[in-house]
């Protein structure tokens, strides 16, 4: 039972972490370029812009990827633990009677 309660809650923590990507993508995606830029020593406009962009969504469909797989796995084993639960609350029921 605590295997499954580790488990639920470190796929809550992933799909928690996958959504922070997600809203924090365009900040992300900016601290991309501004790297790229300084260990560039300058660069274009229309480049710094683009890679800022593609860094954002880079981001974004990492930040997704995460918190589906993340909101998957706590659906599962919240269902199987949940499953558990009940099923042990009927058998200490019958045993009581």
């Amino acid at each position: 039972m605590k295997k499954k309660t580790v488990i639920l809650s470190l796929s809550l923590f992933i799909c928690f972490v996958g959504l922070m990507m997600i809203f924090n993508a365009t900040t992300l995606g900016c601290n991309y370029a501004n790297r790229a830029l300084s260990s560039a020593g300058g660069m274009d406009t229309e480049q710094f812009y683009f890679l800022m962009k593609s860094g954002a969504v880079s981001f974004q469909l990492g930040g997704v990827v995460t918190a589906l797989l993340g909101g998957t796995a706590a659906m599962i084993f919240g269902s199987k633990t949940e499953a558990e639960a009940k099923s042990s609350d009927t058998e200490s029921t019958e045993e009581q009677q």
